[in-house]
């Protein structure tokens, strides 16, 4: 039977910087209407290997499926609504993030969303080697969460959005189990997804 994820076969660690420019929900007069449509540039400044890369894109675009929300990797940054900067962990330190951080998203305190998201590659595998997850499934889910307060979500009491991850978090991530609230669902169907890039 196949894997509905691709943490339970292989991984890999990154670390990226998200930015968000917009998204677009074509609006029908008829039926439903499609999913929105995020499309994210990924800049390998680490770099992640690519075969832990290609994980990590995989379990983003899984994860933002099951939330209704249409992923698109981006060719050329003049077409990204976002964008993820990998980067190291000094680059952390500089930053003034906190230690063992695995990502950090830069939000507007008005709006409480965001363009970039920096997700630092040795904490990814730092915590990869501690949990037993593959780091591309690690990677994966940090961008997923990072993303997710780039859209205006905030930390939450469980799935994909807990502030802090504890090993059950983990055990669910590697099942493909670690995911967006119905709340968090229920957002992502909201005004806000109805606009077309900012």
């Amino acid at each position: 039977m196949a894997r509905t994820s691709a943490c339970g076969t292989w991984g890999a660690v990154v670390m990226a910087t998200v930015a968000l420019a917009g998204f677009a929900r074509p609006v029908s007069a008829a039926g439903p209407a499609p999913s929105p449509v995020v499309t994210v540039w990924i800049q390998n400044e680490a770099p992640a290997a690519p075969g832990i890369l290609s994980v990590a894109k995989s379990e983003v675009t899984r994860m933002y499926r099951h939330a209704g929300v249409k992923i698109v990797w981006a060719a050329a940054t003049s077409t990204a609504h976002l964008f993820i900067v990998i980067r190291g962990d000094k680059m952390a330190e500089r930053m003034n993030v906190s230690a063992g951080a695995m990502g950090h998203a830069v939000v507007l305190a008005a709006t409480g969303t965001g363009r970039r998201a920096y997700i630092f590659l040795e904490n990814v595998e730092r915590r990869s080697d501690v949990t037993g997850v593959v780091t591309g499934c690690v990677l994966g889910h940090v961008i997923a969460h990072e993303i997710g307060h780039l859209l205006g979500l905030a930390h939450s009491s469980s799935g994909i959005m807990r502030e802090v991850w504890d090993r059950d978090d983990f055990a669910l991530a590697r099942r493909g189990l670690l995911l967006f609230t119905s709340a968090e669902r229920e957002m992502f169907r909201g005004p806000l997804f109805a606009m077309g890039p900012q």
